[in-house]
Protein backbone atom coordinates (compact mmCIF):
# COMPACT_ATOMS: atom_id res chain seq x y z
CA UNK A 1 0.00 0.00 0.00
CA UNK A 2 1.84 3.37 -1.12
CA UNK A 3 0.19 6.88 0.15
CA UNK A 4 -2.15 7.39 -2.31
CA UNK A 5 -4.00 3.91 -1.62
CA UNK A 6 -4.07 4.90 2.23
CA UNK A 7 -5.93 8.61 1.15
CA UNK A 8 -8.29 6.36 -0.54
CA UNK A 9 -8.93 4.36 2.65
CA UNK A 10 -10.42 7.80 4.20
CA UNK A 11 -14.17 8.51 3.21
CA UNK A 12 -14.89 12.39 4.10
CA UNK A 13 -18.36 13.11 4.75
CA UNK A 14 -20.15 15.80 6.21
CA UNK A 15 -20.41 15.99 10.08
CA UNK A 16 -23.91 15.99 10.26
CA UNK A 17 -24.55 12.60 8.05
CA UNK A 18 -21.18 11.57 10.09
CA UNK A 19 -23.09 11.24 13.01
CA UNK A 20 -26.07 9.30 11.49
CA UNK A 21 -23.97 6.40 11.05
CA UNK A 22 -21.28 6.34 13.78
CA UNK A 23 -23.06 4.39 16.21
CA UNK A 24 -23.43 1.21 13.56
CA UNK A 25 -20.49 1.96 12.56
CA UNK A 26 -18.58 1.63 15.69
CA UNK A 27 -20.75 -1.79 16.47
CA UNK A 28 -19.49 -3.08 13.25
CA UNK A 29 -15.63 -2.23 14.25
CA UNK A 30 -15.84 -3.49 17.80
CA UNK A 31 -17.36 -6.85 16.21
CA UNK A 32 -14.82 -7.45 13.47
CA UNK A 33 -11.72 -6.17 16.72
CA UNK A 34 -13.72 -9.11 19.24
CA UNK A 35 -13.42 -11.66 16.43
CA UNK A 36 -9.74 -10.74 15.32
CA UNK A 37 -8.78 -10.92 19.12
CA UNK A 38 -9.75 -14.34 19.14
CA UNK A 39 -8.08 -15.12 15.87
CA UNK A 40 -5.03 -13.55 17.04
CA UNK A 41 -5.07 -15.28 20.41
CA UNK A 42 -6.25 -18.78 18.50
CA UNK A 43 -3.09 -18.25 16.26
CA UNK A 44 -0.52 -17.35 18.84
CA UNK A 45 -1.47 -20.68 20.86
CA UNK A 46 -0.36 -22.35 17.95
CA UNK A 47 3.20 -21.51 17.62
CA UNK A 48 5.38 -24.49 18.16
CA UNK A 49 7.22 -23.25 21.07
CA UNK A 50 3.90 -21.28 22.85
CA UNK A 51 4.48 -23.48 25.92
CA UNK A 52 7.88 -22.15 26.35
CA UNK A 53 6.61 -17.91 25.85
CA UNK A 54 3.48 -18.17 27.24
CA UNK A 55 2.51 -18.50 31.13
CA UNK A 56 -0.12 -18.91 34.03
CA UNK A 57 0.90 -17.25 36.87
CA UNK A 58 1.78 -20.20 39.38
CA UNK A 59 0.06 -20.57 42.79
CA UNK A 60 3.57 -20.98 44.31
CA UNK A 61 5.45 -18.68 43.07
CA UNK A 62 2.45 -16.22 43.20
CA UNK A 63 2.68 -16.74 47.65
CA UNK A 64 6.27 -15.94 47.51
CA UNK A 65 5.89 -12.89 45.88
CA UNK A 66 3.19 -11.77 48.29
CA UNK A 67 5.09 -12.56 51.22
CA UNK A 68 8.17 -10.81 50.14
CA UNK A 69 5.91 -7.67 49.30
CA UNK A 70 4.62 -7.80 52.73
CA UNK A 71 7.89 -8.42 54.26
CA UNK A 72 9.45 -5.33 52.36
CA UNK A 73 11.29 -6.50 49.95
CA UNK A 74 10.73 -5.26 47.18
CA UNK A 75 10.61 -1.64 46.71
CA UNK A 76 9.52 0.38 43.47
CA UNK A 77 11.43 3.22 42.17
CA UNK A 78 10.21 6.79 40.35
CA UNK A 79 11.38 10.21 39.76
CA UNK A 80 9.66 13.11 38.41
CA UNK A 81 11.86 16.32 36.76
CA UNK A 82 11.44 19.84 36.14
CA UNK A 83 12.38 22.26 34.08
CA UNK A 84 12.81 26.01 33.83
CA UNK A 85 14.33 28.15 31.18
CA UNK A 86 16.11 30.66 32.05
CA UNK A 87 17.82 33.50 29.91
CA UNK A 88 21.41 31.36 31.24
CA UNK A 89 20.32 27.79 30.30
CA UNK A 90 17.79 25.33 32.09
CA UNK A 91 17.36 25.36 36.46
CA UNK A 92 16.36 21.72 36.54
CA UNK A 93 15.41 19.61 40.01
CA UNK A 94 14.91 15.95 40.24
CA UNK A 95 12.62 14.22 42.72
CA UNK A 96 12.95 10.31 42.81
CA UNK A 97 10.58 8.54 45.67
CA UNK A 98 11.27 4.83 46.72
CA UNK A 99 8.16 2.93 48.15
CA UNK A 100 7.94 -0.47 50.22
CA UNK A 101 5.34 -2.47 52.01
CA UNK A 102 6.08 -2.21 55.83
CA UNK A 103 3.15 -5.18 56.49
CA UNK A 104 -0.18 -3.73 54.76
CA UNK A 105 1.35 0.12 55.21
CA UNK A 106 3.14 1.55 52.50
CA UNK A 107 6.68 3.40 53.52
CA UNK A 108 8.49 6.12 51.45
CA UNK A 109 11.98 7.54 51.05
CA UNK A 110 12.06 10.81 48.94
CA UNK A 111 15.48 11.90 47.44
CA UNK A 112 15.71 15.10 46.06
CA UNK A 113 18.19 17.69 44.34
CA UNK A 114 18.27 20.71 42.00
CA UNK A 115 20.91 22.37 39.42
CA UNK A 116 21.15 24.87 36.95
CA UNK A 117 24.05 24.07 34.45
CA UNK A 118 25.11 27.46 32.74
CA UNK A 119 25.28 27.67 28.89
CA UNK A 120 29.05 27.96 28.32
CA UNK A 121 28.25 29.42 25.21
CA UNK A 122 26.71 32.83 26.73
CA UNK A 123 30.96 33.62 27.56
CA UNK A 124 31.08 34.96 24.03
CA UNK A 125 27.74 36.83 22.74
CA UNK A 126 28.85 37.69 19.20
CA UNK A 127 29.87 33.68 18.99
CA UNK A 128 26.10 33.43 20.64
CA UNK A 129 24.69 35.21 18.07
CA UNK A 130 25.84 33.69 14.56
CA UNK A 131 25.07 30.04 16.17
CA UNK A 132 21.72 30.99 18.01
CA UNK A 133 19.93 28.10 15.67
CA UNK A 134 22.30 25.98 17.86
CA UNK A 135 20.45 23.52 20.70
CA UNK A 136 21.22 24.26 24.00
CA UNK A 137 24.50 22.48 25.40
CA UNK A 138 22.15 21.58 28.68
CA UNK A 139 18.73 20.05 27.17
CA UNK A 140 16.01 18.31 28.72
CA UNK A 141 17.18 15.38 27.53
CA UNK A 142 20.02 15.53 28.99
CA UNK A 143 18.40 16.08 32.49
CA UNK A 144 15.69 13.28 31.87
CA UNK A 145 19.14 10.79 31.11
CA UNK A 146 20.04 11.85 34.26
CA UNK A 147 17.16 11.51 36.21
CA UNK A 148 16.88 7.84 34.71
CA UNK A 149 20.46 6.92 35.67
CA UNK A 150 19.79 8.02 39.34
CA UNK A 151 16.17 6.15 39.59
CA UNK A 152 18.35 3.52 38.78
CA UNK A 153 21.78 3.88 40.62
CA UNK A 154 18.91 4.75 43.75
CA UNK A 155 17.18 1.62 43.09
CA UNK A 156 20.46 -0.64 42.67
CA UNK A 157 21.74 1.29 46.19
CA UNK A 158 18.92 0.22 48.06
CA UNK A 159 19.05 -3.06 50.26
CA UNK A 160 15.59 -4.98 49.47
CA UNK A 161 15.93 -7.89 47.89
CA UNK A 162 13.84 -6.71 44.81
CA UNK A 163 13.35 -3.75 42.95
CA UNK A 164 10.98 -2.12 40.17
CA UNK A 165 11.69 1.29 37.95
CA UNK A 166 9.33 3.10 36.43
CA UNK A 167 10.10 2.64 32.75
CA UNK A 168 12.41 0.48 30.89
CA UNK A 169 15.89 -0.88 32.68
CA UNK A 170 17.82 1.16 30.40
CA UNK A 171 15.61 4.04 28.46
CA UNK A 172 16.46 5.79 25.08
CA UNK A 173 18.27 8.58 26.95
CA UNK A 174 20.75 6.45 28.78
CA UNK A 175 21.68 5.05 25.39
CA UNK A 176 22.69 8.27 23.69
CA UNK A 177 25.72 10.05 23.26
CA UNK A 178 24.90 12.75 21.77
CA UNK A 179 23.80 15.35 24.33
CA UNK A 180 26.23 17.96 24.51
CA UNK A 181 28.79 16.57 27.73
CA UNK A 182 31.37 13.85 27.22
CA UNK A 183 31.25 10.49 28.62
CA UNK A 184 27.09 10.10 28.56
CA UNK A 185 26.61 6.88 26.49
CA UNK A 186 30.08 5.60 28.31
CA UNK A 187 28.84 6.03 32.00
CA UNK A 188 25.11 5.30 31.59
CA UNK A 189 26.34 1.72 29.91
CA UNK A 190 28.56 0.77 32.91
CA UNK A 191 24.91 1.46 35.05
CA UNK A 192 23.24 -0.83 32.87
CA UNK A 193 25.99 -3.29 33.39
CA UNK A 194 25.29 -3.23 36.97
CA UNK A 195 21.99 -3.55 36.19
CA UNK A 196 22.16 -6.84 33.96
CA UNK A 197 24.36 -8.35 36.70
CA UNK A 198 21.95 -7.10 39.96
CA UNK A 199 19.61 -9.76 38.59
CA UNK A 200 16.82 -8.64 40.75
CA UNK A 201 15.97 -5.58 39.11
CA UNK A 202 13.17 -5.05 36.99
CA UNK A 203 11.47 -2.30 34.49
CA UNK A 204 7.66 -1.95 33.98
CA UNK A 205 6.60 0.59 31.33
CA UNK A 206 3.21 2.34 31.92
CA UNK A 207 2.70 2.44 28.18
CA UNK A 208 4.60 1.48 25.10
CA UNK A 209 4.75 2.73 21.57
CA UNK A 210 5.23 -0.41 19.89
CA UNK A 211 2.31 -1.38 18.53
CA UNK A 212 3.06 -5.58 18.05
CA UNK A 213 3.59 -5.79 21.61
CA UNK A 214 0.48 -4.18 22.76
CA UNK A 215 -1.00 -6.68 19.76
CA UNK A 216 0.02 -9.48 21.81
CA UNK A 217 -0.99 -7.85 25.51
CA UNK A 218 -4.71 -7.60 23.80
CA UNK A 219 -5.02 -11.65 23.51
CA UNK A 220 -3.82 -12.33 27.02
CA UNK A 221 -6.22 -13.48 29.79
CA UNK A 222 -6.11 -12.46 33.38
CA UNK A 223 -2.80 -13.74 34.96
CA UNK A 224 -0.82 -14.52 31.77
CA UNK A 225 2.53 -13.84 30.92
CA UNK A 226 4.16 -13.78 27.33
CA UNK A 227 7.96 -13.80 27.36
CA UNK A 228 8.49 -11.80 24.05
CA UNK A 229 12.48 -11.03 23.12
CA UNK A 230 15.47 -10.36 24.62
CA UNK A 231 16.22 -6.98 25.39
CA UNK A 232 19.44 -6.70 22.88
CA UNK A 233 16.82 -8.01 19.97
CA UNK A 234 15.12 -4.49 20.79
CA UNK A 235 18.35 -2.34 21.49
CA UNK A 236 19.68 -3.43 18.14
CA UNK A 237 16.30 -2.89 16.17
CA UNK A 238 16.82 0.44 17.55
CA UNK A 239 20.32 1.63 16.58
CA UNK A 240 20.31 1.72 12.84
CA UNK A 241 20.52 5.51 12.46
CA UNK A 242 23.41 5.88 15.44
CA UNK A 243 26.87 7.08 14.96
CA UNK A 244 29.43 4.55 14.35
CA UNK A 245 30.84 5.28 17.84
CA UNK A 246 27.72 5.10 19.89
CA UNK A 247 26.42 1.94 17.59
CA UNK A 248 29.63 0.35 18.48
CA UNK A 249 29.46 1.03 22.15
CA UNK A 250 25.89 -0.20 22.33
CA UNK A 251 26.98 -3.52 19.77
CA UNK A 252 29.37 -4.60 22.41
CA UNK A 253 26.98 -4.41 25.27
CA UNK A 254 24.46 -6.38 23.61
CA UNK A 255 26.91 -8.77 22.73
CA UNK A 256 27.60 -9.47 26.55
CA UNK A 257 24.39 -8.84 28.38
CA UNK A 258 21.75 -8.96 25.58
CA UNK A 259 20.35 -11.75 25.98
CA UNK A 260 20.84 -11.91 30.08
CA UNK A 261 17.36 -9.60 30.31
CA UNK A 262 14.05 -10.87 28.76
CA UNK A 263 11.11 -8.52 27.66
CA UNK A 264 7.71 -9.75 28.38
CA UNK A 265 4.59 -8.80 28.77
CA UNK A 266 1.74 -9.31 31.82
CA UNK A 267 -1.69 -8.71 32.40
CA UNK A 268 -3.86 -8.72 35.88
CA UNK A 269 -6.91 -7.27 35.15
CA UNK A 270 -8.31 -5.28 31.72
CA UNK A 271 -5.10 -3.85 30.83
CA UNK A 272 -1.33 -5.57 29.60
CA UNK A 273 1.95 -3.96 30.04
CA UNK A 274 5.39 -4.56 29.27
CA UNK A 275 7.87 -5.38 31.61
CA UNK A 276 11.84 -5.93 31.78
CA UNK A 277 13.56 -8.85 34.03
CA UNK A 278 16.77 -10.68 34.40
CA UNK A 279 16.67 -14.20 32.19
CA UNK A 280 17.27 -16.18 35.57
CA UNK A 281 14.67 -14.36 37.69
CA UNK A 282 11.94 -13.59 34.49
CA UNK A 283 9.23 -15.78 36.66
CA UNK A 284 9.81 -14.60 40.12
CA UNK A 285 9.54 -10.91 38.23
CA UNK A 286 6.32 -11.79 36.84
CA UNK A 287 4.95 -13.07 39.65
CA UNK A 288 6.10 -10.15 42.15
CA UNK A 289 4.55 -7.76 39.17
CA UNK A 290 1.30 -9.35 38.89
CA UNK A 291 0.57 -9.92 43.06
CA UNK A 292 1.41 -6.13 43.28
CA UNK A 293 -0.83 -5.03 40.86
CA UNK A 294 -3.72 -7.16 42.50
CA UNK A 295 -3.32 -4.75 44.89
CA UNK A 296 -3.95 -1.82 42.12
CA UNK A 297 -7.42 -2.93 40.32
CA UNK A 298 -8.42 0.32 38.71
CA UNK A 299 -5.29 -0.14 36.78
CA UNK A 300 -4.05 -3.06 37.16
CA UNK A 301 -0.22 -1.66 37.26
CA UNK A 302 2.05 -2.36 39.92
CA UNK A 303 0.68 -0.42 43.28
CA UNK A 304 4.54 0.19 44.48
CA UNK A 305 5.47 2.01 41.21
CA UNK A 306 1.92 3.72 41.00
CA UNK A 307 2.20 5.08 44.53
CA UNK A 308 6.03 6.22 43.52
CA UNK A 309 4.67 8.06 40.58
CA UNK A 310 1.99 9.59 42.85
CA UNK A 311 4.07 11.22 45.56
CA UNK A 312 6.46 12.60 42.90
CA UNK A 313 3.58 14.53 40.99
CA UNK A 314 2.65 15.52 44.74
CA UNK A 315 5.99 16.19 46.43
CA UNK A 316 7.79 17.33 43.86
CA UNK A 317 5.18 18.90 41.71
CA UNK A 318 6.90 20.30 38.87
CA UNK A 319 4.48 23.66 38.66
CA UNK A 320 5.29 24.04 41.93
CA UNK A 321 8.82 24.42 41.35
CA UNK A 322 8.15 27.00 38.62
CA UNK A 323 5.27 28.68 40.61
CA UNK A 324 7.85 29.49 43.62
CA UNK A 325 11.10 29.97 41.43
CA UNK A 326 8.94 32.89 39.40
CA UNK A 327 7.59 33.89 43.00
CA UNK A 328 11.28 34.67 44.23
CA UNK A 329 12.39 36.25 40.70
CA UNK A 330 9.23 38.96 41.06
CA UNK A 331 10.51 39.78 44.63
CA UNK A 332 13.92 40.49 43.23
CA UNK A 333 13.05 42.03 39.83
CA UNK A 334 9.47 43.04 39.68
CA UNK A 335 7.89 43.66 36.44
CA UNK A 336 11.57 42.88 34.69
CA UNK A 337 11.80 39.74 36.10
CA UNK A 338 12.54 36.34 33.23
CA UNK A 339 9.07 34.27 33.25
CA UNK A 340 9.49 30.90 31.73
CA UNK A 341 6.92 30.77 28.58
CA UNK A 342 4.02 29.01 28.24
CA UNK A 343 2.94 28.18 24.84
CA UNK A 344 -0.19 27.27 26.11
CA UNK A 345 -0.96 30.87 26.62
CA UNK A 346 -0.22 32.35 23.36
CA UNK A 347 -3.73 32.17 22.70
CA UNK A 348 -6.55 34.80 21.79
CA UNK A 349 -8.43 36.43 24.85
CA UNK A 350 -11.97 37.40 24.60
Amino acid sequence: MDFNDLLEKFKWTDFEEYIKEEREKLERNVDLLVKARRKFREKILSIDDIDDRLFQVDEKYFKRAVEELRRGEVTGVDGTISFYPTPVGYWCRIGVVAVNYMGERLNKIVYISDAQLIDTALDNIGEFLKNVEELNRYTPLLYRALMFYKEREIALDRGEKWKIVHGPLIPLEMRLGRLGVGGVLETNLKLAEKIVENRHIMGVLSSTRRLRILNLGYVLENGEYLKISDLGSLLISEIRRAPEEERALIEDFVEEYGDKVFVGIYKAFNKAYVFEASREFFREAAHILYADSLNNPAKGFPMLIDYADSLCKTLVNPEDFKRKLEYELLKKEGYKAFQALDERRLRWSH
